[in-house]
């Protein structure tokens, strides 16, 4: 009897965990991969120059730098992202219920455009939260 509840087990865990682990939100496989990206707004703003790898199950992993050798960490994340009728979310690991949406067009597939879309009840600490665009490069391999 112990038997057959453990090899019953083995089967549901075998035909259920595939199921488990699809993803619920619909993935661009178009964005997954190594990208480089910046975002240099002016000498008000901070210059963001990051390293980023989005897997095709909706995980990603990003690394800021503050130099454009890419040698000096200042930060590093964790998250999810999807795609929605041309709009990027992505969500990490620390914002709870938070999550950032860009508009975005890729460019013969070596390029991303993303254009920010700001919630309608985000308050701006400063002009450089407010719109703004840049575009993610593919990482050669």
């Amino acid at each position: 009897m112990l038997r057959s509840i453990s090899l019953l087990s083995a089967v549901l865990i075998l035909c259920v965990a595939p199921v488990v682990a699809q993803r619920a939100e619909p993935i661009d496989i178009r964005l997954a991969g190594a990208w480089e990206g910046a975002r240099t707004e002016g000498a008000a703003c901070d210059t963001y120059i990051w390293r980023v790898e989005r897997s095709p199950n909706g995980k990603y992993v990003v690394a800021f730098f503050g130099d454009p050798e890419m040698t000096d960490l200042i930060n590093s994340a964790t998250g999810v992202w999807w795609t929605k009728d041309g709009v990027f979310y992505e969500r990490s690991a620390a914002q709870k219920n938070a999550r950032n949406a860009y508009r975005y067009t890729v460019k013969a597939g070596k390029e991303v455009y993303f254009e920010y879309i700001a919630p309608e009840n985000e308050k701006k600490a400063s002009d450089c939260e407010a719109e703004y665009s840049f575009t993610e490069s593919r990482k050669a391999e």
